[in-house]
């Protein structure tokens, strides 16, 4: 996995989905798990930053020019 932050985690995943990039949010708090809840803990620091990762596309099988798209579309992004 690959993953980053970003302040605009939903419009960015928004923008890479609409150029063909899949993206998906891997990382949660232990205490939003099910078999965690009951411990309520309270975790403000971990809820912002998860909030804000998002995972890019990572695998043995992409491509130097794929590698190269997504880099400018997280660029265009952020301009």
């Amino acid at each position: 996995m690959f993953s980053i932050r970003s302040k605009n985690r939903d419009d960015l995943i928004s923008f890479l989905k609409k150029n063909n990039i899949s993206t998906s949010v891997h990382l949660m708090p232990l205490p939003l798990h099910p078999l965690y809840k009951k411990f309520k803990s309270k975790i403000p620091i971990a809820l912002k930053v998860w909030k804000e990762l998002i995972t890019l596309p990572l695998h043995p099988h992409l491509k130097l020019n794929e590698i190269n798209y997504i880099n400018r579309k997280l660029r265009e992004f952020t301009l």
